[in-house]
């Protein structure tokens, strides 16, 4: 079947010019991906790049939280927990991929730490 001009044939993929483009309807009806909320990302990645003094071997030592959760799932890993050596490679694997953003320090004072 052909349009009046005798050059388009209707087949798989190419439907009727009439009933291509109809008015109302958007070529995209699922609209664009959603963003995530920048203040959620903003307030995991404050959390993770939020620092830790922990004692070790006479002297405290700090540690950003991500760090801290790099090691447990490192020595979860080397007990043999399956779960938690997928989960670090696949964490490796997203890394390289991605990369990994500079974390922000966060400082606060003794009083806001007492609070919390």
């Amino acid at each position: 079947m052909s349009d009046a001009s005798g050059s388009y044939e209707v087949g798989y993929k190419k439907p009727p010019k009439h009933t291509r483009f109809q008015k109302g309807h958007s070529g995209n009806p699922g609209g664009l991906r959603k963003k995530p909320d920048p203040t959620v990302m903003t307030a995991v990645d404050d959390a993770l790049a939020e620092t830790i003094d922990l004692p070790m071997d006479g002297n405290t030592r700090s540690f950003t939280a991500k760090e801290l959760i790099v090691a447990q799932l490192m020595a979860k890993s080397m007990k043999g927990d399956l779960r938690a050596i997928k989960r670090l490679l696949d964490l490796r694997e997203h890394v390289e991929k991605v990369g990994d953003p500079e974390p922000t320090v966060i400082y606060i004072s003794e009083d806001e730490a007492k609070a919390a």
